[in-house]
């Protein structure tokens, strides 16, 4: 009995160690900030001589993709409700919306829906008597012929655009000095399109640049992962950032190949490697703003950790 007993103690103690051990309990989770805009804009760290005003927020706008202002110092925004993908059995109604400030306070009081019923839109420019819009696969121009603040006219300019990730469709439109309209593309994406010119395809990130009048499309640069930043400077020099990758602003030289394009070819390297993604970026020149900064080029950076040692322009 009492080797029986003592055969029973061992085996339960060899059962007990070869159980695995429970897993710990996760740590609980902070709760999340609120969702106000302006308890985030009094976070700001705001440099001297510099003020941050909130222009416009829910439900005036919500889920913004794009924005660009038109001569009359009206914002357009595009806005997708259904971003990033469309649920099986949901009908996309993402639009296009324009912010005004009537009173002069520097906060828009006024918002008109200019067009709906789109898919996903990523780009907005205002122009040509209406705005160009990216619509998931189309580049398409809205215009309203009545002049009741609503577009009543579509066309659909090019199709072919790829949709392999929504993250990385057709955006960042831009004007360009040259009268062309710019918009980029990131790396994901393969686009094959039908124009009156021939063919023209870009297989992976790049940056567009297309002639309304003669309709003719071409493939500024190649490369970036993510180029979601493209500026011009006052003598028509190009610059763009990319979201994804860390080599810096990039010089844009028409024809060149910048990094992470998907063929390898040889590329030309960003201006300052090594620092963290850029979201956007903007030149300065054409704005107000103090002597010390006036005609600098800015850039909106991600936040990454930790954050590389700075390194001077050359």
């Amino acid at each position: 009995m009492i080797a029986l007993a003592l055969a029973l103690l061992l085996t339960l103690a060899q059962d007990k160690q070869d159980k695995p051990a429970a897993p710990d309990k996760p740590a609980l989770q902070a709760e999340p900030p609120p969702p106000d805009p302006e308890i985030e804009r009094k976070s700001f760290k705001v440099a001297e001589g510099f003020e941050v005003n909130l222009f416009a927020a829910d439900p005036l706008v919500s889920k913004p993709t794009q924005m660009n202002w038109d001569a009359r110092g009206r914002l357009w925004i595009s806005t997708s409700s259904v971003y990033p993908m469309v649920v099986p059995g949901e009908i996309p109604n993402d639009r296009i919306v324009i912010l005004e400030d009537t009173d002069g306070d520097g906060k828009a009081d006024k918002a008109t829906i200019f067009a709906e019923g789109l898919h996903i839109p990523t780009g907005v420019e205002p122009g040509d008597g209406g705005a160009y819009v990216a619509n998931s696969t189309e580049l398409i121009h809205l215009r309203d012929t009545d002049g009741d603040g609503k577009a009543d006219q579509r066309r659909v300019i090019l199709s072919g655009f790829g949709t392999e990730d929504t993250h990385h469709i057709v955006h960042t439109f831009r004007w360009g000095p040259d009268g062309a309209l710019y918009f980029n593309q990131s790396i994901y994406i393969h686009s094959h399109l039908e124009t009156p010119n021939g063919t023209r395809r870009l297989g992976g990130g790049g940056i567009w640049r297309f002639k309304p009048a003669s309709l003719e499309l071409e493939v500024f640069c190649k490369g970036m992962c993510n180029p979601w930043g493209h500026e011009f400077d006052r003598w028509g020099n190009s610059f763009g950032t990319d979201g994804a990758g860390g080599d810096g602003i990039h010089y844009l030289i028409p024809g060149f190949t910048y990094p992470h394009f998907p063929s390898g070819d040889k590329s030309f390297p960003g201006l300052n490697p090594g620092q963290p993604k850029y979201c956007a970026n903007e030149g300065d020149q054409r704005t107000p703003l103090p002597r010390r900064v006036a005609g600098q080029h800015h850039h909106e950076r991600l936040p990454r950790e930790p954050r590389r040692p700075l390194r001077h322009l050359r």
